[in-house]
Order: C-alpha cells, then structure tokens, then sequence
C-alpha cells in the first residue's frame, strides 16, 4: 500500500539559517525512492508518495526518512511531521494531493 502525504519539517528556509534551496528537494526525494515529489511553494513543505502504511508508524517513517535526507544532502537539523489521508483533516482527504491509493 502506498500514501500520499505532507511533510512538514520545522524551520527551514529558502535563505539564511536553515536554508534549503526548494529546486533541490523534490529531485533529492525522488532519488531516495518517494514518487512524485514536490515542494509547497516555497513554504518549505513536500508532498511525497511514499512505500508506507498510511498509520501512525508510516507517517513517522516518512518523517523521519524525510529528516535523514534533509541532514545528510543539505546539513540542516529540523525535526520533521508527516501526515497521511487517514491521519489528517477531513478537507485533506478529499483532494487529490493528499489521498490514499493502494498499491
């Protein structure tokens, strides 16, 4: 089964402390296996498929996998939420960005 999901890592920025420039993320995301990446405008936010249960273990897999990357490829330290269509606002679940599809 695979999950659409929002990532929300904690302070990043496209310039000064923390900076992550938003054209490289999603190419760096694809690389480490997520389908469709893409970032949120420039928010700081992605969108990813990933391989995972759309749960609580899932999602904290994303996150975590999603904080790893952003350590080892841009060398910024953030704490990182994922949430899935099952775990998110009923809105969320409704929109194509955020649904779950199985696999």
């Amino acid at each position: 089964m695979t999950t659409r999901c929002v990532v929300l890592p904690g302070n990043i920025y496209v310039g000064g402390h923390n900076r992550v420039p938003m054209a490289e993320p999603s190419s760096k995301l694809a690389e480490a296996g997520y389908t469709d990446p893409v970032t949120i405008l420039q928010s700081g936010n992605f969108i990813v498929t990933a391989d995972q249960p759309d749960d609580a273990t899932g999602t904290a897999a994303v996150a975590a996998s999603v904080r790893q990357l952003l350590a080892g490829e841009f060398d910024v330290h953030v704490p990182c939420v994922a949430r899935g269509a099952g775990r998110s606002p009923r809105r969320w679940r409704r929109s194509s960005t955020c649904s779950t599809s199985p696999r």
